[in-house]
């Protein structure tokens, strides 16, 4: 899939559905436990464990919530910190998409015809 966005107007934001695809990269489900059943800390919190990925770093990864999320692109899928304090993260149980295929928006502007277009996103 190629996109390209005007140089002008800030890029905009792919919502995938709440399975994965692939390693899930790109999951903006709202699953909020650990696969062990332990609660998501919320990526804002510093409490039980201060993030190396929160909203104010990485604002663009949709770490506003506890919602399980992969910002770093880890093999393994969407993880999250956890509320015990024992356990820094784990890993979140998320299903795959049937047939490992998901229906994407993207939420920007349309391009009107006279918009020289600069940046290209492929896929």
């Amino acid at each position: 899939m190629k996109l390209d966005f005007p140089q002008l107007l800030p890029p905009a934001r792919f919502l995938a559905h709440a399975a994965l695809v692939g390693n899930g990269w790109n999951y903006r489900g709202t699953a909020s436990t650990t696969r062990t059943g332990v609660t998501c800390q919320r990526w804002g919190d510093k409490s039980p464990h201060v993030p190396n990925y929160s909203p104010e770093t990485h604002p663009n990864e949709f770490l506003e919530e506890n919602y399980c999320r992969n910002p770093d692109n880890d093999a393994n899928g969407p993880w999250c910190y956890t509320t015990d304090p024992a356990t820094r993260y784990d890993y979140c149980n998320i299903p795959l998409c049937p047939g490992g295929t998901a229906r994407t928006r993207v939420l920007g502007f349309a391009r009107p015809p006279w918009v020289q277009y600069r940046q290209t996103l492929v896929f």
